[in-house]
């Protein structure tokens, strides 16, 4: 535990700890949302995505001042943090993000890897249990409402000999105990741990893997008591499952579901394995291999979570709301949320398997690092200037396409329907524009305004490219998501002269009119030649090859 840890470790928490207001140009001023309730939602991770460590990633400060009206600091874009981080109550994490990024941020925006265990508060909340993590799992699980936890630090320190190497130890995992013991609320003396343990909870990464994998196996075999055998092994809960996260130093660390491999490899090795040759049986030890249940992402219930509590946030500061037959205040229906990680297994996979509304939008500013996109769970979006780049290369024409208010089913059956020479990127305007900077496409920028998509087409027939969306648009009866401008020859087109696009003729149309035209008056060749030139240097290539091949069979 750092210094700074360790000073707020005996605080007592209070629910509106939070920084007081700031004035607009250091963050909102308020927290009332807009007289309209936004249509989307945006979900941040934060490991990797808005921090590295304690320090901002980027410009990602400035981009969530964005969420709030500069003059009146109202929230115009409901969102919130999802992450499998944790270690300390979601009121002390808002607290925290709030002097880290400059703006005001409520526990309720806070969702941690284990902010779903309130949910077994009614199984747990009068039944001793274990929280082991970096941090004060203690303290996050009694805040909760559980009566009856302590932290394994704790627990361990009532077992004589239970770490073997412990006198080894230079450094210690044993909190404050004088200010931090939750044993004598529960316990009246040392011999009442005989009482069995009902539940381990994983809170977040712990600190001393090599004590916590003995104890949490004396515990889980042991039936709760440890120094027994043969027990029913007692529920084991994670906060989350991270192979690996991205901290302060430049490559990824090690997280919680490294070390459930650990522990489940350990365990099972262990209490799993048959028991010296005997002539007369064979047995297992354990029956059963370790069993667990990890909550955090990418389970699509905590993208629904997500999303409810993302309703209420808009439902309590948003006023003149819709309300239900009973009076109630109806939760918002949201036609997309984004959700924004740097993880393709546990972010992307999170959001693809929770399904409408959402929406995923991938970094590389975290774990994913690829140059293309994840191969097993591409992201919706990749947020990058070098997609785009590799986007341009053997591009014939781009397209804008104003995507306000398109849904992400939408997004995905209008892709279905694109020719495999087109793509569809949902880009920032800003990253198009410094994609395209230097190049012929900088016409393109007189569309740089609003919510663009994207049609990149890598192919000459530009009228068989164009068909599909406007067919689409027409089915969906999307007349306000029209075409915003396209560059093609270097040329601008804006919404008004698409059609000059949309009605050039194909290339074998071309080489047919010139063909005729070159057997016919001269002034059929000048009207043949308004084509675009490309397509006119093709056409009198492919003559004058078949001119030579005429002439040499003639020979």
């Amino acid at each position: 535990m750092d210094k700074e840890e360790k000073k707020t470790s005996c605080k007592k928490e209070k629910s509106n700890n939070l920084p007081p207001k700031r004035a607009a140009s250091g963050g909102a001023a308020s927290f009332n949302l807009q007289t309209v309730p936004s249509s989307f939602g945006i979900a941040f991770d934060i490991d990797g995505v808005i921090l590295r460590g304690r320090i901002p990633i980027g410009n990602s400060r400035r981009a969530l001042r964005r969420l709030y009206d500069d003059e009146s600091g109202a929230l115009k874009i409901p969102f919130l943090f999802l992450t499998n981080g944790g270690g300390i109550p979601e009121s002390r994490r808002a607290f925290e993000l709030s002097d880290l990024l400059g703006v005001k941020v409520l526990p309720s925006q806070v969702l941690q890897g284990h902010s779903p265990f309130k949910t077994l508060l009614k199984r747990y909340e009068n039944e001793f249990i274990i929280a082991t993590g970096k941090g004060e799992p203690a303290v996050v699980m009694s805040e909760y409402g559980f009566k009856k936890v302590i932290s394994l630090d704790e627990y361990a320190s009532y077992f004589d000999n239970i770490d073997p190497v412990a006198q080894y130890k230079r450094w210690t995992t044993m909190q404050e105990l004088s200010c931090s013991r939750n044993s004598e609320k529960i316990v009246s003396s040392p011999s009442d741990f005989s009482q069995k343990v009902k539940a381990a909870f994983v809170i977040s990464d712990p600190v001393d893997w090599g004590r916590d994998i003995q104890v949490l196996c004396d515990i889980l075999t042991s039936g709760g008591v440890p120094g027994e055998k043969n027990g029913h092994q007692p529920p084991l809960y994670f906060a989350a499952d991270d192979l690996q996260y991205q901290a302060a130093f430049p490559s990824e660390r090690l997280g919680m579901g490294a070390f459930r491999i650990a522990l489940e490899s350990v365990f099972n090795r262990i209490h799993d394995k048959p028991p010296p040759p005997s002539p007369l049986s064979w047995c297992r030890i354990h029956d059963k291999p370790l069993e667990y249940t990890s909550f955090g992402k990418p389970n699509p219930f905590v993208f629904k979570n997500a999303e409810t509590i993302l309703g209420h946030l808009v439902q309590s500061l948003c006023p003149g709301n819709a309300r239900t037959e009973n009076g109630d205040l109806a939760l918002p229906s949201f036609k997309t949320l984004y959700m924004i990680g740097d993880n393709p297994f546990v972010d992307v996979k999170g959001a693809q398997q929770a399904g409408y509304p959402w929406f995923s939008i991938l970094t590389r500013t975290g774990v994913f690092r690829q140059r293309e996109n994840h191969t097993q769970y591409p992201a919706d979006v990749e947020e990058t200037v070098e997609k785009v780049k590799q986007e341009l290369e053997q591009c014939h024409l781009i397209a804008g396409i104003a995507y306000k208010g398109l849904t992400v089913k939408q997004f995905q059956d209008l892709r279905t329907q694109l020719p495999d020479t087109t793509n569809l990127l949902v880009a920032k305007n800003t990253l198009v524009l410094k994609a395209i900077e230097g190049t012929k496409w900088e016409a393109l920028k007189p569309c740089m305004k609003g919510m663009n998509a994207w049609l990149f087409v890598h192919s000459e027939e530009i009228p068989a490219a164009l068909k599909p969306y406007r067919t689409f648009q027409k089915e969906k009866k999307l007349e306000e998501n029209d075409f915003t401008g396209a560059v093609f020859e270097g040329k601008f087109y804006g919404p008004d002269e698409f059609k000059a696009l949309e009605n050039l003729p194909t290339r074998a149309e071309i080489y047919a009119q010139l063909l005729g035209s070159l057997k016919g008056p001269a002034s059929a060749v000048v009207g043949t030649i308004q084509a675009p030139a490309r397509d006119l240097v093709m056409v009198l290539k492919a003559y004058c090859k078949k001119l030579e091949e005429e002439e040499g069979a003639a020979q």
